[in-house]
């Protein structure tokens, strides 16, 4: 199959969505199907996109420059373009890159998965600390908002609504495409994968390296974001036994006001 991979972030940008499309793209190609990933980032040429060909397969890079509508604009013809070669479009998130993937799949008549790592209204809603925007997700759920998260909302419900199948990458994420009315019949839970890791000296021995024997630890590897809920974590740490310590590994815009936290 020829496939395009339409996400809105990618290495060496971090995080879920980047890591994610960059592996299933080289296990995709390993396996026989020709890959294209267009993702958001800043091209070299004039009409704002560059084209990098590296294990077996493209990446074209839309710039983020001119704001949101020359944004996605500039994304949506880039979609265009390449899914014209395609088979399937597989989007990686509902809104920034959902959007131009629903409204090309539509046009060109493609079919179009798409997976849903999180709620984006939500999330940009605690981005831009929206008085609009409950701090837990299922509050958030039980009603609909207005102004620019209320049209990230309608936007998300619409893409992932008409997509012909929906990924959720947990049972909870499950629940809440639910709840924005996709069908049941079109979600499939398939979970993240992990990477192998290196063998070490054993826990028992870790331990006692970092004088640990007697500690209960906490370990969160998460880009330092103000949705992630960490600083909450941060705040109810003092409750515990200092027995109990909190590891946080990460980078990000919030990672220190997390350290002053």
């Amino acid at each position: 199959m020829n496939i395009l991979l339409a996400t809105g972030i990618y290495p060496p940008e971090s995080g879920g969505p980047a890591t994610y499309t960059h592996d299933l793209a080289q296990a995709l190609v390993a396996r026989g199907h020709g890959v294209t990933v267009v993702t958001y980032g800043e091209g070299d040429r004039e009409d704002h996109a560059s084209r990098i060909t590296r294990q077996g397969f493209d990446v074209i890079r839309v710039s983020r420059r001119g704001g949101i509508v020359a944004r996605y604009a500039r994304y949506t013809w880039a979609v265009y373009r390449l899914a014209r070669k395609a088979d399937v479009i597989f989007a990686q998130g509902a809104v920034s890159e959902g959007a131009p993937a629903t409204i090309i799949a539509k046009l060109l008549g493609r079919k179009l998965v798409m997976r849903i790592p999180g709620d984006y209204a939500w999330e940009m809603g605690m981005q831009i600390a929206s008085k609009d925007t409950e701090d837990s997700l299922d509050r958030f759920l039980m009603r609909r908002h207005t102004n620019r998260v209320g049209v990230y909302e309608w936007l998300e419900r619409w893409t992932s609504r008409s997509a012909h199948i929906v990924i959720a990458p947990s049972q909870y994420i499950r629940s809440v495409v639910l709840r924005w009315g996709v069908f049941q019949d079109r979600i499939e839970v398939i979970k993240n994968a992990v990477q192998p890791l290196p063998d070490t000296e054993g826990r028992a021995s870790l331990r006692q390296q970092f004088h640990l024997e007697k500690h209960v630890v906490c370990f969160t590897a998460v880009r330092a974001l103000p949705w992630k809920g960490v600083a909450d974590l941060i705040s109810w740490w003092h409750r515990l036994p200092p027995t109990h310590l909190l590891v946080v590994a990460g980078d990000g815009p919030e990672l220190e006001t997390w350290k002053t936290l």
